[in-house]
C-alpha cells in the first residue's frame, strides 16, 4: 500500500520516497504496455480474391484486391503466377493478356503482373482473357496463385483457384 497525505485542497498526494518505490514495480507494466499499441497499430494487409475459369484448352479470369486499412503505393503491384503438374502451359498474346505483363513463362509456371497499382478500397483487375493450354490438363492440375508486391499479401482469400474439374 502507498503511504499518502492529505492535501491542502483534500486530494491525495505522494512523497518522493513513495513515487520512486512505487516506480520500480511499475516498469514492468508500462514496457508491456508500449509493446501493445505498436502491435495493434500495424497496418491490416490487403486480401486478394480471384474469380478464374480454367477449360481443357486454357484459362481466363481476374483478381480482385481489397485494402481495409492503409492505403496502396506506387511499389503494390498485383502478380498471379499458374502452376501446371503436367506442363501444358502455352505463352499468351499481347490482346490476351490484355495489359498484364509476362514476368515468367515456362510449360509449367508462369507469372503475371498488372503494372499498374490497385486503387481505392476495393480493386478489381482488367480481364485476362486468355491462357492457353497445349493440351488438355488433367483434372486439378493447374493452380492458381496471387500476391501483391510491397505488402505481405501472398495467395487467394479461401486457397489458390484450382482446375479443370
Amino acid at each position: 500500500m502507498l503511504d499518502d497525505t492529505t492535501g491542502s485542497q483534500g486530494f491525495r498526494t505522494l512523497d518522493r520516497r513513495t513515487l520512486l518505490r512505487a516506480g520500480v514495480w511499475a516498469a514492468p507494466a508500462v514496457v508491456v504496455a508500449a509493446a501493445v499499441p505498436a502491435a495493434s497499430a500495424s497496418p491490416v494487409n490487403p486480401v486478394m480474391g480471384g474469380a478464374f475459369s480454367i477449360f481443357d484448352g486454357g484459362l481466363d479470369g481476374n483478381v480482385s484486391a481489397r485494402f481495409e486499412s492503409g492505403s496502396w503505393t506506387a511499389d503494390n503491384l498485383v502478380q498471379i503466377t499458374v502452376t501446371s503438374a503436367g506442363g501444358v502451359l502455352g505463352t499468351p498474346t499481347t490482346e490476351d493478356l490484355n495489359g498484364w505483363q509476362l514476368l515468367t513463362q515456362s510449360a509449367t509456371s508462369t507469372t503475371l503482373q498488372y503494372p499498374i497499382a490497385p486503387s481505392g478500397n476495393y480493386w478489381t483487375s482488367p480481364f485476362l482473357r486468355w491462357i492457353p493450354f497445349t493440351s488438355a490438363p488433367a483434372a486439378g492440375s493447374i493452380s492458381i496463385n496471387g500476391r501483391i508486391s510491397g505488402t505481405t499479401a501472398n495467395g487467394f482469400e479461401g486457397g489458390p483457384v484450382v482446375g479443370p474439374r
